[in-house]
């Protein structure tokens, strides 16, 4: 019983933190499934977490890649870096209207994997000091 008792209670925190307490009552305590604005949220939510953890594999088999050949041939660093301050202006909105995380969580992702895209270019083509200066830029401004 330990273990089932765990189990669910981890599931409860999950979704209550996933609904607000109105939904969490209708859907998970008094099991009014065909609510549909909580289904609609509940969805939402869901369908936003499930891109955030998506964006962690965006850009995952370009560094496989640029590692494996240690060459960064074939990819511009400007064209990256245009990427990556439009990548900085979306997740600069979000964070500034204060919209969930589900919301705009993926450009934290996608930015720290384009960045470092643009590192191991940098690395391969030895531009060490370009590499360090990009770091410096844009992890500690």
């Amino acid at each position: 019983m330990g273990k089932e008792d765990t189990f669910l209670s981890s599931f409860q925190s999950i979704i209550s933190n996933l609904l607000s307490p109105h939904c969490y009552d209708e859907l998970v305590l008094k099991q009014h499934f065909f609510d549909l604005a909580c289904n609609k949220m509940l969805l939402s939510k869901i369908l936003g977490y499930g891109i955030l953890v998506g964006s962690l594999l965006v850009k995952f088999p370009q560094i496989v890649k640029i590692h494996w050949n240690k060459s960064g041939v074939g990819v511009s660093v400007l064209a990256e870096t245009i990427m990556l301050a439009a990548i900085f202006g979306s997740m600069a909105y979000g964070y500034t209207s204060e919209f969930p995380l589900s919301a705009y969580g993926d450009s934290y992702c996608l930015y720290i994997q384009t960045i470092l895209v643009i590192l191991l270019v940098l690395y391969y083509q030895r531009k060490y000091l370009a590499a360090v200066t990009y770091l410096g830029l844009f992890f500690f401004p």
